[in-house]
């Protein structure tokens, strides 16, 4: 009921949409043939946006994929082969449905040279006897054709949901291409209006000054003052503890730089072909090497800061790397905190369901439904294990 979006009925996972995508793939004979592999699970924030804000709010967004109108939330499988301007893209609904799929040819490749009626006919021929999709409640808004330089016409057909209109001129539509004598496109996609994109970046402006406000705050005070002062004091004083604060930055950091290499199935979605895959991953590497670096730094420095203030302020506390050493463990101390933990999970949990609905229900306010979960979770290789790296880093930092 707080968040009416995770109801999404999914059936697939990854493995799943690879495989399915592979049979597609050879049965309708797409390119490449010999290929590489990339899989995510996507959401549409943009158009998600609008029609939370000016097409019926985020109950009219969640109709939209239950009655089978429009599906925001989609696998999608990249094939694609190093150094091969062919590449094919396939989008599955959640259940696991072929929904979409666009083939990408270079201009080179061979094709027919269909006139406008015969390849009209070659797309509606396509939907109704391999799609079987019902474009009767779709009406023709646009058609275009393009010569390529090997000869081959491609014609595309652009339609739009009838008497379906989301808030002010938003609307559902469908491209279909065909290449040559055969369809090598199927695109479902939502037309949002530009007019609201531009009012959508006003509304943002000062939220976003604020959040760059903020962050430079967070590095003045936190960073300069909080961390890189404090420690030089306690140097002087020696009173620093580094020992302990080393091991587990290193060991939080190194949590981070799997959270990150957990994605890397979606980093291929942005992979080149016209680059060479080591070249690519490279950048991947390099990127993983100095995300380690800057993340272990900044929490080994933190932890420095936060427990040695944290010892001369209260020496008789409870040492925080401690905390599960055999004699500290067993005491009632370390008992009530644990339990105390697992027991403000409820009520946090409590607090911020009960306010979002209070919110949104009974004050008309607006709250981005994706702001608690990233749907490409299920697209990683341990979708876990995200999840334990984003807290566990949190945790210690908080």
């Amino acid at each position: 009921n707080a968040f009416p979006a995770l109801s999404v009925d999914i059936k697939m996972n990854r493995e799943m949409a690879l495989q399915k995508a592979k049979e597609l793939s050879e049965k309708y004979n797409w390119t490449p043939e010999i290929f590489r592999e990339a899989v995510s699970f996507d959401g549409e924030r943009n158009f998600q946006t609008f029609v939370e804000l000016e097409g019926g709010g985020l109950d009219n967004f969640k109709l939209l994929y239950i009655e089978d109108i429009y599906h925001p939330y989609k696998w999608r499988v990249r094939h694609f082969q190093e150094k091969n301007p062919n590449e094919l893209t396939i989008w599955f609904t959640p259940t696991g449905k072929p929904y979409s799929f666009s083939q990408k040819l270079s201009e080179e490749a061979l094709g027919a040279s269909l006139q406008r009626d015969s390849a009209f006919a070659v797309a509606m021929a396509s939907l109704e006897e391999e799609w079987t999709f019902d474009i009767s409640p779709y009406e023709l808004i646009d058609e275009s054709k393009k010569i390529q330089p090997s000869g081959r016409v491609d014609h595309s057909f652009t339609f739009q949901r009838s008497r379906f209109t989301i808030g002010e001129n938003g609307f559902i539509r469908l491209k279909l291409t065909v290449q040559g004598d055969k369809l090598g496109e199927l695109l479902h996609f939502p037309h949002v209006p530009e007019a609201f994109n531009r009012r959508f970046s006003e509304m943002r402006s000062s939220n976003d000054t604020i959040a760059f406000s903020a962050t430079i705050s967070v590095y003045l005070l936190y960073g300069l003052l909080g961390i890189v002062v404090s420690i030089f004091f306690l140097m002087r004083e020696r009173r620093v503890l580094w020992e302990k604060a080393l091991v587990w930055g290193i060991i939080v950091g190194l949590f981070q730089v799997f959270v990150q290499f957990n994605f890397f199935p979606m980093m291929w979605m942005e992979y080149n072909t016209a680059v060479s895959e080591s070249s690519f991953m490279m950048e991947l590497l390099v990127q993983l090497v100095l995300l380690f670096v800057l993340q272990s730094s900044l929490y080994t420095l933190s932890f420095i800061a936060a427990e040695s203030l944290t010892r001369k302020a209260f020496p008789n506390h409870l040492q925080f790397w401690k905390l599960w050493s055999k004699d500290v463990a067993a005491s009632t101390s370390v008992l009530g905190q644990t339990l105390g933990g697992y027991l403000a999970t409820g009520i946090f949990m409590f607090y911020a369901i009960a306010f979002y609905t209070f919110v949104t229900k009974n004050l008309g306010w607006w709250a981005p439904a994706d702001t608690n979960y990233d749907p490409n979770l299920l697209a990683a290789y341990f979708p876990w294990l995200t999840s334990i790296g984003i807290s566990l880093g949190a945790g210690f930092w908080e």
